[in-house]
Protein backbone atom coordinates (compact mmCIF):
# COMPACT_ATOMS: atom_id res chain seq x y z
CA UNK A 1 0.00 0.00 0.00
CA UNK A 2 1.78 3.24 -1.44
CA UNK A 3 1.55 6.62 0.06
CA UNK A 4 -0.55 8.92 -1.89
CA UNK A 5 1.68 12.65 -2.78
CA UNK A 6 -0.01 14.35 0.53
CA UNK A 7 2.15 11.80 2.53
CA UNK A 8 -0.97 10.11 4.20
CA UNK A 9 -1.54 6.19 3.15
CA UNK A 10 -5.03 5.74 1.74
CA UNK A 11 -7.91 4.62 3.83
CA UNK A 12 -7.83 0.81 3.82
CA UNK A 13 -11.16 -1.74 4.31
CA UNK A 14 -11.89 -4.31 7.32
CA UNK A 15 -11.06 -6.96 4.56
CA UNK A 16 -7.76 -5.89 4.53
CA UNK A 17 -6.84 -7.18 8.63
CA UNK A 18 -5.17 -4.99 11.46
CA UNK A 19 -7.31 -1.97 12.92
CA UNK A 20 -6.93 1.35 12.71
CA UNK A 21 -9.01 3.38 10.01
CA UNK A 22 -8.46 6.29 7.76
CA UNK A 23 -5.42 7.59 6.93
CA UNK A 24 -2.68 5.76 8.39
CA UNK A 25 0.42 3.71 9.15
CA UNK A 26 -0.66 -0.05 8.78
CA UNK A 27 0.34 -1.93 5.76
CA UNK A 28 0.90 -6.13 5.85
CA UNK A 29 2.86 -5.21 9.10
CA UNK A 30 1.79 -4.53 12.51
CA UNK A 31 3.96 -1.37 14.04
CA UNK A 32 4.68 -0.57 17.77
CA UNK A 33 5.15 3.57 17.91
CA UNK A 34 6.65 4.38 21.02
CA UNK A 35 6.96 7.36 22.44
CA UNK A 36 9.45 8.33 24.99
CA UNK A 37 11.02 11.27 26.98
CA UNK A 38 12.02 12.39 29.82
CA UNK A 39 8.61 13.21 32.25
CA UNK A 40 7.50 16.29 30.99
CA UNK A 41 8.85 16.12 27.06
CA UNK A 42 5.34 16.44 26.18
CA UNK A 43 5.07 12.21 25.37
CA UNK A 44 1.86 11.77 26.62
CA UNK A 45 0.04 14.86 24.59
CA UNK A 46 1.60 13.37 21.08
CA UNK A 47 1.39 9.55 21.71
CA UNK A 48 -2.08 10.50 23.39
CA UNK A 49 -3.49 13.15 20.33
CA UNK A 50 -1.38 10.01 17.75
CA UNK A 51 -3.61 7.33 18.87
CA UNK A 52 -6.58 8.98 18.07
CA UNK A 53 -6.03 10.45 15.18
CA UNK A 54 -4.64 7.05 13.82
CA UNK A 55 -7.32 4.69 15.45
CA UNK A 56 -5.19 2.83 17.42
CA UNK A 57 -4.77 1.72 20.87
CA UNK A 58 -2.19 3.63 23.12
CA UNK A 59 -0.94 2.39 26.02
CA UNK A 60 0.51 4.44 28.49
CA UNK A 61 2.98 3.13 31.08
CA UNK A 62 1.57 5.73 33.69
CA UNK A 63 -2.04 4.85 33.71
CA UNK A 64 -1.08 0.86 33.83
CA UNK A 65 1.25 1.51 36.55
CA UNK A 66 -1.38 3.58 38.49
CA UNK A 67 -3.72 1.53 38.03
CA UNK A 68 -1.98 -1.69 39.56
CA UNK A 69 -1.17 0.54 41.94
CA UNK A 70 -4.08 1.43 43.50
CA UNK A 71 -5.46 -1.70 43.37
CA UNK A 72 -2.96 -2.91 45.31
CA UNK A 73 -3.37 -0.59 48.17
CA UNK A 74 -7.06 -1.22 48.54
CA UNK A 75 -6.70 -4.49 48.83
CA UNK A 76 -3.08 -5.97 50.02
CA UNK A 77 -3.22 -5.32 53.58
CA UNK A 78 0.80 -4.31 53.56
CA UNK A 79 1.58 -1.09 51.65
CA UNK A 80 3.30 -1.92 48.41
CA UNK A 81 5.99 0.17 46.87
CA UNK A 82 5.44 2.47 43.66
CA UNK A 83 8.41 0.91 42.08
CA UNK A 84 7.07 -2.43 42.35
CA UNK A 85 3.90 -1.58 41.03
CA UNK A 86 5.25 0.39 38.13
CA UNK A 87 7.80 -2.45 37.20
CA UNK A 88 4.29 -4.65 37.61
CA UNK A 89 2.54 -2.27 35.33
CA UNK A 90 5.27 -2.24 32.90
CA UNK A 91 5.00 -5.89 32.39
CA UNK A 92 1.32 -5.79 31.55
CA UNK A 93 2.07 -3.03 29.21
CA UNK A 94 4.22 -4.68 26.52
CA UNK A 95 2.00 -8.50 27.22
CA UNK A 96 -0.64 -5.92 26.04
CA UNK A 97 1.66 -4.39 23.11
CA UNK A 98 2.26 -8.22 21.92
CA UNK A 99 -0.80 -9.35 22.28
CA UNK A 100 -1.96 -6.72 20.07
CA UNK A 101 0.78 -6.58 17.30
CA UNK A 102 0.21 -10.24 16.85
CA UNK A 103 -3.54 -10.01 15.89
CA UNK A 104 -1.83 -7.48 13.15
CA UNK A 105 -2.84 -4.06 14.67
CA UNK A 106 -0.50 -1.46 15.28
CA UNK A 107 -0.15 -0.10 18.87
CA UNK A 108 1.02 3.22 20.37
CA UNK A 109 3.11 3.16 23.67
CA UNK A 110 3.56 5.89 25.72
CA UNK A 111 6.64 5.40 28.23
CA UNK A 112 9.55 7.24 29.19
CA UNK A 113 12.11 4.38 27.23
CA UNK A 114 14.61 5.52 29.51
CA UNK A 115 15.56 1.88 31.05
CA UNK A 116 17.31 -0.54 29.31
CA UNK A 117 14.53 -3.58 30.64
CA UNK A 118 11.91 -1.52 27.92
CA UNK A 119 14.38 -1.56 25.04
CA UNK A 120 15.10 -5.31 25.60
CA UNK A 121 10.94 -5.98 25.81
CA UNK A 122 10.68 -4.13 22.65
CA UNK A 123 13.27 -5.82 20.82
CA UNK A 124 12.17 -9.48 22.15
CA UNK A 125 8.62 -8.67 20.91
CA UNK A 126 10.15 -7.82 17.03
CA UNK A 127 12.85 -10.47 17.32
CA UNK A 128 9.33 -12.99 18.31
CA UNK A 129 7.35 -11.55 15.37
CA UNK A 130 9.21 -10.72 12.08
CA UNK A 131 6.09 -8.96 10.54
CA UNK A 132 6.28 -6.83 13.29
CA UNK A 133 7.88 -3.22 13.36
CA UNK A 134 9.58 -0.56 15.78
CA UNK A 135 9.36 2.91 15.38
CA UNK A 136 10.60 4.63 18.60
CA UNK A 137 10.53 8.57 19.17
CA UNK A 138 12.28 10.40 21.72
CA UNK A 139 11.29 14.18 22.60
CA UNK A 140 14.36 15.74 23.80
CA UNK A 141 13.45 18.24 26.52
CA UNK A 142 15.51 20.29 28.90
CA UNK A 143 15.60 19.86 32.54
CA UNK A 144 14.12 23.25 33.09
CA UNK A 145 11.26 22.72 30.87
CA UNK A 146 10.23 19.54 32.24
CA UNK A 147 10.36 20.63 35.83
CA UNK A 148 7.92 23.26 34.88
CA UNK A 149 5.69 21.38 33.03
CA UNK A 150 5.38 18.53 35.48
CA UNK A 151 4.48 21.56 37.83
CA UNK A 152 1.87 23.03 35.80
CA UNK A 153 0.26 19.76 35.45
CA UNK A 154 0.67 19.60 39.33
CA UNK A 155 -1.20 22.71 39.60
CA UNK A 156 -3.82 21.03 37.17
CA UNK A 157 -4.16 18.34 38.74
CA UNK A 158 -3.00 18.54 42.86
CA UNK A 159 -4.09 15.31 43.75
CA UNK A 160 -3.03 13.35 41.34
CA UNK A 161 0.12 14.52 40.39
CA UNK A 162 2.82 15.87 42.49
CA UNK A 163 4.77 18.65 42.73
CA UNK A 164 7.46 19.07 40.42
CA UNK A 165 10.16 19.76 43.57
CA UNK A 166 8.79 16.64 44.70
CA UNK A 167 8.79 14.97 41.49
CA UNK A 168 12.15 15.58 40.56
CA UNK A 169 13.49 14.18 43.99
CA UNK A 170 13.21 10.96 42.76
CA UNK A 171 16.67 9.00 42.80
CA UNK A 172 15.80 7.04 39.36
CA UNK A 173 15.13 9.62 37.60
CA UNK A 174 19.31 10.49 37.10
CA UNK A 175 19.70 7.27 35.39
CA UNK A 176 16.59 8.19 33.08
CA UNK A 177 17.81 11.33 31.80
CA UNK A 178 21.08 9.17 31.67
CA UNK A 179 20.32 6.41 29.38
CA UNK A 180 17.97 8.97 26.99
CA UNK A 181 21.07 11.47 26.69
CA UNK A 182 23.49 8.49 25.87
CA UNK A 183 20.90 6.74 23.66
CA UNK A 184 22.66 5.56 20.41
CA UNK A 185 19.90 3.55 18.14
CA UNK A 186 19.76 3.79 14.36
CA UNK A 187 15.94 3.43 14.60
CA UNK A 188 15.34 5.59 17.04
CA UNK A 189 13.98 9.37 15.91
CA UNK A 190 14.89 12.11 17.79
CA UNK A 191 12.08 15.20 18.31
CA UNK A 192 12.81 18.55 19.73
CA UNK A 193 10.84 18.63 22.49
CA UNK A 194 11.07 22.31 23.65
CA UNK A 195 8.67 23.12 20.38
CA UNK A 196 5.25 23.87 21.11
CA UNK A 197 3.27 20.85 21.45
CA UNK A 198 1.38 20.96 18.00
CA UNK A 199 5.07 21.64 16.02
CA UNK A 200 5.97 18.37 17.79
CA UNK A 201 3.35 15.83 16.99
CA UNK A 202 3.43 17.21 13.17
CA UNK A 203 7.01 15.89 13.21
CA UNK A 204 5.95 12.51 14.82
CA UNK A 205 3.04 12.35 12.60
CA UNK A 206 5.24 12.95 9.16
CA UNK A 207 7.92 10.90 10.52
CA UNK A 208 5.35 7.99 11.35
CA UNK A 209 3.86 8.28 7.89
CA UNK A 210 7.38 7.49 6.11
CA UNK A 211 7.66 4.29 4.25
CA UNK A 212 8.78 1.72 6.88
CA UNK A 213 12.83 0.67 5.67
Amino acid sequence: MGLRDDGFRPRRSRREGGCGYGNEVITERSWIIAVGGFPGSGKTTVADKLATELGLPLLGSDLVGTTIKDVLDEHHPDPIASSVAFRAGYEVLFALAEETVSHRCSVVIDASLGWSFQWDALDAIVARHPTVGLRPFILDCSEQTCTRRVQGRHHRDPLRSPSASDFMRQPQLAGVRSLLDALDRPDVVRIDGEQPASHVYDQVRRSVMLPAG
